[in-house]
């Protein structure tokens, strides 16, 4: 029978008391940190915090993530959410940096996890570390639920980027190859039918939005991926990912 377990989830910002206090207060069985991707300068006392916690007999998980970017905040909390969806998961948007704390409660909202936000008792501007002491209060906000992409066009934003540009031929093989919904739903097996229906399912949307671009050459229709589609994929790459995973 399987256990569930109170999972929270916190960056490892310039804070102690308002990552570790809460995670104990609400007897959590398990601790995901997220910390600063490549920072060599990483506060001491961050050992300190994990410290602790296993002290605590909570189970401590490292992560890391560039917590100023939108996109991979969004990507790193909710690939974590999903990867323990059948636990109850809670977020710190507090302990991080702003960027960071939209991210996490985009991520909540994606994934239906429950962002909390910590009051400390006392906060310091003296130069001195941590940021703040204490805790006066924690509270949860809000998630209201946000519509996800679709993992078919998540598939293709992929294979753009890894291979692309491809013709809407190659986008029709792959989706034929990895059986993705535009195909198998299909009412037709005619490869015009299948055309319409990967223009009007998948490039067309995706252009609508800036993700792709569509460029004729000769007979072929090229497919592009762009820069805005870039971050959307690495926002929600972790969709298929996760599903991935054995």
């Amino acid at each position: 029978m399987d256990v569930i377990e109170r999972v929270h989830i916190a960056p490892l910002g310039y804070e102690y008391d308002r990552i570790v206090l809460p995670i104990l207060n609400q007897k959590a069985d398990r601790a995901i940190l997220i910390d600063y991707r490549n920072d060599e300068q990483r506060p001491p006392y961050h050992e300190q915090v994990r410290d602790d916690l296993r002290d605590a007999n909570v189970t401590v998980e490292n992560r890391e993530a560039d917590i100023f970017s939108l996109h991979d905040s969004i990507g790193t909390v909710a690939r974590l959410i999903r990867e323990n969806s059948r636990h109850q998961v809670y977020v710190n948007l507090a302990s991080g940096s702003k960027v960071m704390a939209i991210g996490g409660m985009i991520g909540c909202m994606a994934e239906g996890a429950t962002p909390y936000y910590v009051r400390a008792e006392e906060y310091k501007f003296d130069g001195q570390e941590p940021l703040s002491r204490g805790i006066k209060e924690t509270f949860a906000l809000p998630a209201y639920p946000v519509e996800q992409p679709t993992s078919e066009h998540i598939q293709i934003l992929r294979a753009l980027r890894d291979n692309g540009p491809l013709s809407k031929g190659e986008l029709i093989d792959l989706g034929q190859h990895e059986s993705l919904p535009f195909v198998e739903k299909s009412e037709t097996d005619s490869r015009r039918g299948k055309y319409r229906t990967l223009e009007a399912r998948v490039t067309d949307p995706l252009e609508q939005r800036g993700y792709v671009t569509l460029e004729t050459v000769g007979r072929r229709t090229l497919v592009e991926i762009t820069e805005s589609g870039q971050s959307h994929l690495q926002a929600f790459e972790y969709m298929i990912e996760v599903n991935e995973t054995p």
